[in-house]
């Protein structure tokens, strides 16, 4: 079968358009349009060839170009090295400050109290009068023959105290009994035979004869010393060790003297029966005096009348606790500037008047461990305060003279087993190149603002050290 001729013209000659422009139009009719197959074929190639470049350049463009992302990554891998210089710094002292709760001048009555032996409750002496003031350690009245005194401690007593206890109450009383010079042992919570003394001599300053124990303390006493006496009144007991032969011929070998034990239970009866102190003799005052505003006649029966003493605390105080660092800027004594924390226009002196020994804290009451203290206001600075207003109080002593030194960033201060140091470098870039430091043993000094005073070390004003990350 022979191929048309007009196929062979599209297949063989692309340009037989041109060529039959003569011919006749009846031949021209016969043939097929050629675009309809030469131009899709090109077109496809061109879409390939550009589909191909377009992913080449895609390709390309995400291998340069770094997000965000990536830098963020790259830089999580960085070790910066910073550095500082040292420099002469100016130190300012911190000023000494603590804070507290006004408490302005207040009523103060007769706690509750039962007398011993069921005693009532009978005013039989009127020792202070109204008008009067009366200072801590003295005698308000006599409640059925004995006396009532004004103490300076933190907290009303909440028990009768006798030898063998212990605890904070026994504590405060042995601070302030120190401080009236009645009381010479430690500090320690203990009543032992120096508190008990200490209690003889409070009453003996007044006139008044101290409380004696109970009558079965007493009781014990006499019969712990007869049970002695009785003993070495006898036979003398061989010394222990030694051997004595009965009748029957049986050696008994002594490994005790019974006077030695009889001895240490007579010792024991009477410290059980040293000077006791019962809690109604006490009234605490929150300062070192008060003033009688008011006291019941003699034959008054307190049951009946409650409400007939009345003492007031002298002006007005601010008290608080002091942590161990704030009380280091504080002496009794000292005049202090008492300012509102709320209204830093309210402010006035006053004087240090008390700053106990050193507390434990109790964190079950939220209170730290530090220094109790009491500053009375006089009156007539006091008139702006609020009772439990919030204050702040600063030492009026405090220099403010500024010391210079040389002083490094805290960040540069590094420690190990040898010691404190610091790592320098002469230039900047040196830092990230540990084989490039140089250590440099110092003594911090002073520490503010992130700067610590490093005097003496063997560095210069000017000198590069490194910060914190260096090895």
């Amino acid at each position: 079968m022979t191929q048309p001729e007009w196929d062979t013209q599209i297949l063989h000659t692309p340009n037989s358009l041109s060529s039959t422009q003569g011919t006749d139009p009846a031949d021209a009719s016969a043939s097929p349009p050629q675009s309809r197959v030469a131009l899709p074929h090109r077109w496809m190639v061109v879409w390939v060839l550009g589909t191909l470049l377009a992913l080449g350049v895609g390709y390309l463009a995400g291998f340069l170009v770094r997000t965000p992302l990536d830098q963020a990554q790259e830089n999580s891998h960085v070790v910066i090295q910073a550095t500082a210089t040292a420099t002469m710094h100016d130190f300012v002292p911190d000023i000494a400050s603590g804070t507290g709760t006004i408490r302005k001048g207040r009523t103060i009555t007769l706690p509750e109290f039962a007398l011993p032996n069921g005693d009532t409750p009978i005013v039989t002496e009127r020792i202070a009068k109204a008008g009067t003031t009366i200072a801590s350690g003295r005698p308000v009245l006599s409640i059925a023959g004995h006396p009532v005194f004004v103490l300076s401690i933190p907290f009303p007593l909440y028990r009768d105290l006798a030898p063998g206890d212990s605890g904070h109450d026994v504590k405060a009383l042995q601070q302030e009994l120190a401080r009236l010079g009645h009381y010479h042992g430690a500090i320690d919570g203990d009543y032992g035979p120096g508190m008990a003394a200490a209690v003889r001599e409070l009453y003996r300053s007044s006139g008044a004869t101290p409380p004696s124990a109970s009558a079965d303390l007493l009781d014990a006493v006499t019969a712990a010393q007869q049970e002695l006496n009785a003993a070495t009144s006898e036979r003398p007991t061989p010394p222990s060790g030694d051997s004595t032969t009965t009748e029957d011929g049986t050696n008994t070998v002594h490994t005790e003297r019974p006077q030695a034990a009889l001895t240490t239970a007579l010792a024991a009866a009477k410290r059980a029966a040293d000077t006791p102190l019962p809690r109604f003799a006490i009234i605490a005052i929150p300062a070192k005096s008060v003033d009688v505003i008011k006291t019941p006649p003699v034959g008054t029966q307190l049951s009946e009348s409650p409400d007939s003493l009345h003492l007031r605390s002298q002006g007005t105080t601010v008290t608080g606790r002091l942590s161990v660092l704030e009380a280091e800027g504080f002496t009794e004594g000292d005049t202090v500037t008492v300012t509102v924390q709320t209204n830093t226009h309210v402010h006035a002196e006053g004087t240090l008047t008390n700053l106990s020994e050193f507390k434990e804290g109790e964190p079950d009451n939220n209170i730290p461990p530090g220094y109790d203290y009491v500053v009375t206001v006089p009156a007539d600075n006091a008139t702006e305060f609020s009772d439990n207003d919030g204050v702040t109080i600063t030492a009026s002593h405090t220099t403010t003279t500024a010391t210079t030194a040389l002083a490094v960033p805290l960040l540069a201060i590094r420690q190990d087993s040898n010691g404190t140091y610091v790592l320098t470098v002469t230039h900047p870039r040196d830092a990230a190149n540990p084989d490039d430091h140089t250590r440099i043993n110092v003594t911090p000094g002073q520490q503010q603002d992130g700067w610590v005073d490093i005097t003496g070390a063997d560095l210069n004003d000017g000198d590069i050290v490194v910060l914190g990350g260096g090895q």
